[in-house]
């Protein structure tokens, strides 16, 4: 399912960096009106051209990035973080074996992600490109 304009024909987008410094790693959030539109304008050689209603992507330099639908549900968000969640794990050679850390580590990135999408939500009537350090207020 294709997230859906929010009743502007025109592009919507807000950008995020959020640090996950324990793990070295930078995950970047991008929230918008049409995920594979940002899809595009991020990933100059991406291949992607099927709807899509959220994605994770690797980047070469190893950062994870976030392409989500303002009006992204909660389960969506917490899929989605996985993906990250199990992508630091691999890089770190760390596997599953620690259950309990891994889902302190999801739960702490879902809640982080969550907070970006609310607050992007509130910029609906501002300019088309904003962005925000994910760890500012």
């Amino acid at each position: 399912m294709q997230s859906k304009p929010t009743g502007k024909s025109e592009f919507k987008e807000v950008r995020y960096n959020l640090p996950i410094e324990m793990f070295r790693h930078m995950l970047h959030v991008h929230v918008s009106n049409d995920p594979l539109e940002s899809y595009k304008r991020y990933i100059t050689n991406g291949t992607r051209t099927e709807p899509i209603r959220a994605v994770h992507v690797v980047m070469p330099n190893n950062h994870s990035v976030l392409f989500l639908p303002f009006d992204i549900e909660p389960g969506e968000i917490s899929h989605e973080c996985y993906h990250v969640v199990h992508h630091i794990m691999t890089t770190i050679g760390a596997g599953y074996r620690e259950e309990e850390f891994v889902a302190y580590l999801l739960a702490y990135i879902v809640e982080k992600v969550d907070a970006l999408v609310k607050k992007s939500n509130k910029t609906l009537d501002k300019p088309v490109k904003l962005l925000y350090n994910g760890t500012n207020d």
